[in-house]
């Protein structure tokens, strides 16, 4: 009778998942951070400072996208299957994965509250630019109506 080896599950020491884990979390609340900023910045209406935030958040975006990659190796790997070095650690691991969830439910809800405020500043923004336009064809439209020129000169800057 032969032993089947299992190659695409390599165990994987557990401190390495903790570390993976920590690191995880530590860059949430930095981005958990970043999308307080970035809900601030948009409520005030400084975009020039929410473009410049967007910036470090993507970079912040893309180590989480590294980080997600190394740990989905350990997603094959049965939690309940795996080898701690002590009842600590796993717990540790474990109140630091539900820090992790609770910190992207709040990224994801500042994120939908940011981009709810943009929608709503960029409708007020297009029916201030309607109103605007409609007001400027009744004001040309009354000053055809009296006679006034209402051709843009162009001054020429050659003599």
């Amino acid at each position: 009778m032969t032993n089947k080896i299992n190659h695409d599950i390599i165990p994987i020491p557990a401190n390495s998942f903790s570390e993976l884990i920590k690191f995880q979390e530590g860059l949430l609340m930095r981005l958990a951070a970043v999308s307080s900023q970035q809900l601030e910045l948009v409520f005030a209406g400084n975009m020039t400072a929410l473009l410049q935030l967007l910036g470090q958040k993507y970079q912040l975006l893309d180590e989480y996208d590294e980080i997600r990659k190394a740990l989905s190796l350990h997603d094959k790997v049965d939690p309940d299957t795996r080898q701690w070095n002590n009842d600590i650690e796993r717990i540790d691991a474990k109140n630091s994965i539900d820090h992790c969830k609770q910190l992207l439910d709040e990224i994801m809800g500042n994120d939908k509250r940011s981009m709810a405020e943009i929608e709503l500043r960029r409708d007020e923004l297009r029916q201030e630019i309607y109103r605007f336009s409609r007001v400027s064809h009744t004001h040309l439209g009354y000053a055809k109506a009296i006679g006034v020129n209402t051709n843009v000169k162009h001054f020429d800057t050659e003599k």
